[in-house]
């Protein structure tokens, strides 16, 4: 039995049950789809705090590889801390 008959039996099968083969498909493919972006987001979110930088979620959801790229390879945030004259205590 080739490929294309099993495929054509499995859809006589599913539609006989009431299941359309095609359209559990793409819901399928789509939610995976989705999982993927979200985890993607998070990874990029989790890296881009460690840096110091707040956005990061959106690079990895957008567009996944290209932004964990992106976010990973951003230099370290440096933060100032400017100290006035009378740091760290105030003379009275």
């Amino acid at each position: 039995m080739d490929v294309i008959t099993a495929i054509q039996v499995l859809d006589s099968y599913l539609e006989s049950v009431g299941i359309n083969l095609f359209l559990t498909t793409v819901i399928t493919v789509v939610v995976i789809s989705i999982i993927r972006r979200v985890v993607f987001g998070i990874a990029c979110a989790a890296i881009a705090k460690s840096k110091g930088y707040r956005h990061g979620f959106w690079w990895g959801f957008l567009l996944p590889l290209l932004g964990l790229l992106v976010v990973a390879l951003r230099p370290q945030k440096v933060v100032t801390v400017r100290m006035g004259p009378n740091y760290p205590f105030a003379a009275e």
